[in-house]
């Protein structure tokens, strides 16, 4: 199997807030909200997290429920952009509750076993026996869709494990999380994967989000940022982590750095690299001290510095005689 790292570039910027979209589209089931430092959108092969890759996103119900009420998104609310995506009718969809009932299960494991019975080894046949008797018990959710959910992130694992003796290399191959989105993508069929009850199948963490398996499952109508009023926070947020690198170019104007210097932390003058004249003089006019982070500062911006407090002066990086004078040395 080889994963299509998808992409895509979108010119139809919004200027609303997500609070105002999802105002607008809150009663839409077809609708949802995916977080991201970037403008593009996609399937990332390489995750880190245990759980399938895919673009993860939150209903857009329970996004206007949680703002509207004062909350914030419980996982990349600090994220730059928001996309907003509407699901494509002609697909398929698993819904993680009651609508997945144990003849939905039982058509699913069929097709699961015949998969790696056409393509794993004896090892993985006999192992993937096991994790389907286990599953009723070890599954987290002792539901049809909680413990079919089990048994495919189980295989993944197992099937990754065994990839030396399997039949299809290829597929058997690829990463646990890249296998457990080719097993509900393809083996299962699924488009989208849907926990708007809450069960937290897909992640306890996280208990109420979806995620579509690929690109075809939806159509992205609105790119946003999230949220204008909160941005010089998430470039702070972004600064401090050591993500200087992740923050978009549009936010590292000298505009936009000036009001992470002036209304959220000075200090931060010390994560950015090669600030402006502008930026400088905004953070020290704030806090004279931060000057010491400031390699070779103009005398101007020694002269505001000093001019708030003269004992800075011990930590200027080469003051001049002006400024010595200033400050009474």
């Amino acid at each position: 199997m080889r994963f299509k790292l998808f992409l895509e570039k979108f010119d139809g910027n919004s200027e609303k807030a997500l609070i105002d979209v999802a105002t607008e589209y809150k009663d839409r089931t077809d609708i949802f909200v995916h977080l991201s430092d970037l403008e593009k959108i996609g399937i990332y092969p390489m995750s880190d997290f245990n759980t399938p890759v895919g673009v993860y996103t939150y209903p857009i119900k329970f996004v206007y429920e949680t703002l509207t009420a004062g909350d914030d998104l419980p996982f990349a609310d600090d994220r730059f952009h928001f996309h907003v995506l509407k699901a494509n009718s002609n697909i398929k969809v698993w819904n993680l509750d009651d609508r997945y009932n144990s003849k939905h299960f039982d058509t699913d494991l069929e097709k699961l076993i015949k998969f790696n019975q056409e393509n794993g080894s004896d090892a993985t046949k006999e192992e993937l026996q096991r994790i389907i008797e286990d599953s009723s018990t070890k599954a987290i959710k002792k539901s049809p869709s909680g413990i079919m959910w089990y048994i495919l992130k189980e295989s993944a694992t197992m099937f990754n494990k065994h990839k030396s003796g399997a039949q299809n290399k290829r597929v058997y191959s690829n990463t646990p999380t890249l296998l457990w989105n080719y097993l509900i993508r393809v083996v299962l069929g699924y488009d989208l994967v849907n926990d708007t009850k809450g069960y937290g199948i897909i992640h306890p963490s996280e208990p109420l989000q979806a995620f579509f398996t690929s690109s075809r499952g939806y159509e992205r109508i609105i790119l946003g940022d999230h949220s204008a009023s909160s941005i010089p926070e998430r470039i702070g947020n972004a600064l401090k982590n050591g993500k200087y690198d992740t923050i978009p170019d549009d936010y590292k104007t000298d505009e936009q750095l000036v009001r992470v210097v002036k209304q959220v932390n000075p200090y931060y003058i010390k994560y950015i690299e090669n600030p402006s004249d502008a930026v400088i003089k905004a953070a020290v006019s704030v806090n004279p001290k931060v000057i010491k982070y400031v390699i070779e500062p103009t005398e101007e911006v020694q002269i505001i510095a000093v001019k708030q407090d003269p004992a800075v002066i011990d930590i200027i990086d080469g003051p001049t005689e002006r400024v010595l004078k200033l400050a009474g040395k």
